[in-house]
């Protein structure tokens, strides 16, 4: 499948291998569209390269989507940019002009206001395949305001970037109490391992978590 140089490759990877876990489901394609939620997408590359390679073409229906993504960002610049690309490319990708926080409020008019994830996706929405949080600050707090989305569904796979160190071990906390399995750079992450992973921030700068859920496939 094509490559997007904007876009992580570990999401490109993770994508693939699960629409391909979903089309082995039933044989003849998925049982249902890839599902992909993205905190602070920028300018999108990650969701406009998914929507080119599994299919979301905004004139067909509903039901003939190989792929329904969300995305959250609240630069507004961004935004009309990301969104001018949606539409270019009539591509079906529901772009939120939000801060993303543990608690949805509103500032006000003319202001960008926060939401919790938990009040914009519907409880009946179903599993989520790849969550991604990119936000440049407040990694916890968006899993936060998640909450019900990892009661009450399964995220297969969560990808958060950071380069603070209380905001990547707080995002590791949150999945590993929900049983995720952790790497970073490939290295196994447990419990144990706040002060290491603090420590390779402080060296590193930013760091890409990557967390499966227990019975991911």
């Amino acid at each position: 499948r094509g490559r997007r140089e904007g876009c992580l490759q570990q999401f490109q990877d993770e994508a693939v291998r699960r629409f391909e876990a979903l089309q082995k489901q039933t044989g003849h394609g998925p049982a249902r569209p890839l599902r992909l939620i993205e905190a602070g997408p920028h300018l999108g590359d990650c969701l406009l390269w998914a929507a080119a390679v599994f299919g979301a073409d905004s004139r067909k229906s509903k039901e003939q989507l190989k792929v329904r993504s969300t995305a959250i960002e609240p630069v507004d610049q961004v935004v009309d940019r990301f969104r001018r690309s949606i539409l270019a490319n009539n591509f079906d990708i529901d772009l939120r002009h939000a801060w993303l926080g543990e608690k949805s409020r509103d500032l006000g008019p003319d202001k960008t206001p926060w939401v919790a994830l938990d009040d914009i996706i519907p409880r009946d929405d179903g599993d989520v395949d790849i969550f991604k949080i990119h936000t440049n600050g407040g990694e916890r707090a968006i899993l936060d305001g998640a909450k019900t989305l990892f009661s009450t569904r399964k995220v297969h796979v969560v990808l958060v970037h950071s380069a603070e160190d209380h905001q990547l071990w707080g995002s590791a906390a949150f999945l590993l109490d929900r049983g995720y399995t952790l790497t970073i750079n490939g290295k196994p992450i447990a419990k144990k391992d706040e002060a290491l992973v603090k420590k390779w921030v402080k060296e590193k700068g930013g760091l890409q978590l990557h967390a499966l859920h227990p019975d991911a496939q």
